[in-house]
């Protein structure tokens, strides 16, 4: 096995403990987001999380989690990745699990895209159609339906164009940085980012909406049970974050991005098992086109220019 697949399979290896851990967050925030601001979840959940990751570090004698050579980019990324949670988790709150992850798996077509400008890696003729058809797949799903569902939809789109840059900055950062290091700015710019919108909120003193979809609500002093919620949450977040920094770090993003598909296997089965969502035809169809491509996308090579003979 030569380095360069074993370096790929602990990438994929990492990057599907890291969406399990997601996947599972995700349940938990949908179940509090009736009762708590987002902003609100968000600050005591990236507590929880860095919490989590200091006792990890301490037991585990990591070096300095804050020793970077690239504080700057650290903090761009960490920006990236919250807004693109921040904008998700909106889209959690206002429609279905398999919608919201569906919409917003359209981000490895994004990364895809901006990767040739970003990185220099090569994107052939056959890979930019399939973005194109996974884009018209997206379109698909984001179409049909209205009020909460377009709200929905959209903060989804943006969570993915954030998610997008936020994996060419992992990618970038891999080559300099441990994946510990990635995922404390990463929990870091969280409890800044919410904790400046839980104090903003207050202030002013109003109730943020988009459609259906509440941005931002009063503090609600939350009970042990949604605390313990809050606490797991937490977990699966900093595991979360390690393991997507450390598979960015290993694997390419084409070789990667196939995988992050799974997470629509997880969002369709919960979706069902807890909510009872049962997905509509147009829904499926637009997920099968974003997989579909996604796939395409990852797995065929980019084709080497040719050399003039003579």
């Amino acid at each position: 096995m030569t380095g360069v697949v074993r370096a790929s399979l602990l990438g994929v290896g990492s990057l599907m403990v890291g969406l399990a851990a997601l996947a599972t967050q995700d349940v938990l925030f949908k179940v509090m987001s009736g009762r708590y601001s987002v902003f609100e979840i968000l600050f005591l959940r990236g507590c929880f999380t860095l919490l989590v990751l200091r006792a990890a570090f301490l037991l585990l004698r990591f070096p300095n989690p804050l020793d970077t050579p690239r504080l700057g980019f650290q903090y761009l990324r960490g920006g990236l990745l919250c807004s693109a949670l921040t904008c998700y988790c909106l889209a959690l709150s206002a429609m279905p699990l398999l919608d919201a992850v569906a919409v917003f798996f359209a981000a490895p077509l994004i990364a895809t895209s901006l990767s040739p400008w970003l990185l220099g890696e090569r994107v052939s003729l056959g890979q930019w159609g399939a973005v194109t058809v996974g884009f018209l797949g997206m379109v698909l799903m984001v179409g049909p339906g209205a009020g909460a569902f377009q709200a929905g939809a959209l903060f989804a789109l943006l969570a993915a164009v954030f998610y997008a840059g936020s994996n060419i900055a992992s990618r970038s950062l891999g080559r300099t940085d441990r994946p510990a290091t990635t995922a404390y700015y990463t929990v870091f710019m969280y409890i800044v980012v919410s904790a400046l919108g839980v104090v903003a909120v207050e202030v002013a003193g109003v109730e943020m909406s988009a459609g259906n979809v509440v941005i931002a609500r009063a503090w609600a002093d939350p009970t042990w049970f949604d605390l313990g919620m809050l606490a797991a949450s937490g977990f699966a977040v900093a595991l979360g974050f390690f393991c997507l920094a450390n598979a960015y770090r290993h694997a390419t993003i084409p070789v990667l991005a196939p995988f992050e598909y799974t997470s629509l296997i997880w969002a369709g089965l919960l979706g069902y098992l807890i909510w009872g969502e049962v997905p509509a035809r147009t829904t499926l169809l637009g997920a099968l086109l974003i997989v579909g491509s996604g796939w395409y996308v990852a797995v065929a090579p980019a084709k080497p220019k040719r050399r003039n003979s003579g």
